[in-house]
């Protein structure tokens, strides 16, 4: 903790004024301070590895700074402004960018890095209502833990960051882990797809139009393979969960897929006369999310119908 505290403040305070330092002094004391940030990173990257709640949410602060000020440096604070989210003002320097070596290798390394760490440490978000119990059971549960709310609320963040600095890299290590949990049954654990699908939901809209809706394909098809492929009522609804909280992330893919947009309603339907633990009220959730946010589907016609949906 102590270590984590001692580096992490440093660099969220110092980073720019030692990259600058980098990029406009080389000479052998720079060289050696250059050594010193990718080390620091690696322990830190190394310390939210492990398995404690205090020293995780520290460094999961940490990384919420640094990877908005690595974003913040690359595509210029303006984006952001209306996100009313600024908290590091004196960014922008486009030499910085070009020239620091640590921009071509450290940091992308670090935040490949990264994004695994919190793809195998996802916390679960508010809107999820089906987990598994001490006992491997599919149960109920409600957040009413601030501290869990807002743990979640900042990795979703961390996550946006990432894919907003390099979509391509995220979307690869997100489909590869998915695609290697479910092609080995020895391996599978309904944790780590819970995990996943929740850091796959994180990232809705930051990806271009075309990349997302390949994504959220590959995404849902695999997962209703492997709804049929479980067995068991427990299984089943850990699975179903998860389908519905990624749909309910990605409503651009739904508006533009009313094919799919139309399973989707009437899977949750099905889903809402559920008497397992949590999946109809979830369904219910889900189905209202969706309503809200893709309503005027339902109120026109498609595929050559003259009567609208509803």
């Amino acid at each position: 903790m102590q270590l984590g505290l001692l580096l992490s403040e440093f660099l969220k305070n110092q980073i720019e004024k030692v990259e600058n330092l980098i990029v406009n002094n080389p000479n052998p004391f720079t060289a050696n301070l250059q050594i010193a940030v990718v080390k620091s990173l690696d322990y830190l990257i190394q310390l939210s590895n492990i398995p404690n709640d205090e020293l995780f949410r520290v460094m999961m602060e940490f990384w919420h700074e640094f990877t908005y000020y690595i974003l913040v440096t690359m595509k210029g604070k303006e984006m952001f402004a209306k996100t009313g989210d600024i908290t590091l003002m004196n960014l922008q320097n486009d030499r910085l960018v070009q020239s620091s070596p640590l921009r071509t290798v450290t940091f992308p390394e670090c935040c490949r890095r990264l994004c695994e760490t919190m793809i195998e440490n996802m916390a679960k978000p508010e809107e999820v209502l089906v987990v598994i119990d001490e006992n491997g059971n599919a149960v109920e549960e409600l957040i009413t833990d601030s501290e869990t709310v807002s743990l979640s609320n900042m990795m979703r963040a961390n996550q946006v960051y990432l894919t907003n600095i390099d979509s391509k890299k995220v979307y690869n290590i997100m489909t590869s882990k998915l695609e290697d949990l479910l092609s080995d049954d020895r391996t599978f654990t309904f944790d780590a797809l819970n995990k996943l699908c929740w850091a796959l939901g994180s990232i809705s809209e930051c990806m271009m139009e075309d990349e997302e809706n390949k994504f959220v394909v590959t995404i849902i098809k695999e997962l209703l393979n492997l709804v049929e492929k479980k067995k068991g009522k427990n299984n089943k609804a850990l699975v179903a969960a998860d389908i519905m909280y990624v749909v309910g992330q990605f409503p651009r893919f739904l508006c533009t897929h009313w094919a799919f947009l139309k399973t989707v309603i009437k899977k949750l339907n099905e889903f809402m006369h559920e008497k397992h633990p949590g999946v109809q009220d979830m369904a219910t959730e889900v189905f209202l999310k969706i309503s809200k946010k893709t309503k005027h589907m339902f109120v026109q016609s498609h595929d050559n119908n003259e009567e609208p949906f509803v």
